[in-house]
C-alpha cells in the first residue's frame, strides 16, 4: 500500500512549511502549491488522495477550486479558515468541501481531521503490516532486525544470530507514536519540539522528562539501544535501516 498523496494549497510559507513537515513525518507524501492555478495544474497532473485547501488564495477563492473538482472528482477535500470567517466556512461546505479546520489550529488535530476524512472516503494512509529495522552500525555483531507490527503496536526486539527467537513486546501508546514518527522521518533528526508536539501535543509539559523515559523505554524493547541515537540539544533520529514502509 502506498501512502496516501495530499495536495497542500497554501501561500503562507511559514504555515505550509510547518503542515507539510507534519504531514510527511506521519508517513504522507505531500505536493505543495501556492496558488489556484499551481493547484489545478497540480492536480491535473496526478490526483491526490485529498485535498488541504486554504479558503483565501493570491490569486482567487478557494471555494472555486472545490466546485471545479467535484465537476470531475469526489477527491476529499479539507478547508483551512480563519476563526472569524464562519460564513466563508460554510461557502465552503457548500462548495463541496468534506470537512475544515479553523486557524490556529495545532498539528494533531489537523492529522487527526486528514485521517478522518479519509478512512470515510475509503482511503488508508501510511504503511501496512510489518516494518524491519536494522541497525546501522556495525561495532555489534550481525544481529536479525527488529520487527514492528504497525496493526498490532507490538515489536520483536533485534537479537544476536543464534540465539532464540525473542517474545514480542507490546508499546504503549506514547511508545508506539513516537517510534513511528521516528520511523517515518528515518535519515533525519526529530527536535524535541515535534516530538512533543505530534506525540503528547497540548497534554506536554515543557520541563518534563517523560520524552526521555519513553525514549528509553522503546530502546529497551528494540533490543538494541542504539537504535535511537541522541543529537544532544536538538533530539532523535532512528539509526537503523528500513524496509517494508
Amino acid at each position: 500500500m502506498r501512502p496516501s498523496r495530499v495536495l497542500l494549497v497554501e501561500d503562507d510559507e511559514g504555515v505550509a512549511a510547518a503542515m507539510a513537515d507534519a504531514l510527511r513525518l506521519n508517513g504522507f507524501r505531500v505536493d505543495r502549491a501556492r496558488t489556484v492555478a499551481d493547484a489545478y495544474d497540480a492536480f491535473r497532473r496526478e490526483p491526490p488522495d485529498l485535498v488541504l485547501l486554504d479558503r483565501t488564495l493570491p490569486d482567487g477563492d478557494g471555494a472555486a477550486l472545490i466546485r471545479s473538482i467535484r465537476r470531475h472528482s469526489d477527491t476529499p477535500v479539507i478547508l483551512v479558515t480563519a476563526r472569524a470567517d464562519a460564513a466563508l466556512r460554510v461557502q465552503g461546505l457548500e462548495a463541496g468541501a468534506d470537512d475544515y479546520v479553523v486557524k490556529p489550529f495545532g498539528m494533531r488535530e489537523l492529522l487527526a481531521r486528514v485521517r478522518a476524512v479519509l478512512r470515510r472516503t475509503g482511503h488508508r494512509d501510511g504503511p501496512p503490516g510489518a516494518v524491519y529495522l536494522y541497525p546501522e552500525d556495525g561495532t555489534d555483531p550481525p544481529r536479525t532486525a527488529a520487527v514492528l507490527h504497525l496493526q498490532l503496536r507490538r515489536v520483536v526486539p533485534s537479537v544476536p544470530h543464534g540465539q532464540a527467537d525473542p517474545a514480542p513486546e507490546q508499546l504503549s501508546g506514547k511508545e508506539f507514536d513516537l517510534l513511528v514518527l521516528l520511523v517515518r522521518a528515518t535519515g533525519r533528526v526529530v527536535s524535541r519540539e515535534v516530538i512533543a508536539e505530534q506525540v503528547w501535543g497540548s497534554s506536554w509539559v515543557a520541563d518534563s522528562r517523560t520524552l526521555d523515559v519513553h525514549v528509553s523505554a522503546v530502546r529497551g524493547k528494540l533490543g538494541h539501544r542504539s537504535m535511537v541515537r541522541s543529537v544532544r540539544g536538538v533530539g532523535y533520529r532512528l539509526a537503523a535501516r528500513v524496509e517494508g514502509r
